[in-house]
């Protein structure tokens, strides 16, 4: 489809912004889903490398439950990090779909 549309005279940009981002906007999601959840099992990783100074949500989130009396506070961040998760999922349901990768291979 790229050399079909540079044959009939589209720019390089316009290739790119017509044909190659809509192509590969399935595999872009779904790769930065996997890095938004994957940020979530970097407690560990994060206290060992920077700790105190780097500060991601996982590991607020643990010194929030481990140092406050309240154990509601852990719920809520719970639901606070439970949200954005929900609302990625519910966006690549609606990117990646199989109606997406159909329209990637040219159908």
């Amino acid at each position: 489809m790229e050399e079909a549309a540079r044959d009939v005279g589209a720019s390089p940009m316009r290739v790119f912004w017509s044909i190659t981002l809509p192509q590969a906007g399935p595999t872009i999601a779904a790769a930065i889903l996997l890095s938004f959840v994957g940020t979530f099992y970097e407690t560990e990783g994060a206290w060992l490398i920077g700790a105190p100074a780097v500060r991601t949500m996982p590991v607020l989130m643990i010194s929030f439950i481990n140092n406050q009396p309240v154990i509601q506070y852990g719920a809520v961040l719970s639901v606070l990090l439970w949200v954005p998760s929900f609302i990625a999922l519910l966006f690549a349901r609606r990117v990646i779909s199989s109606g997406s990768f159909a329209r990637g291979f040219g159908a």
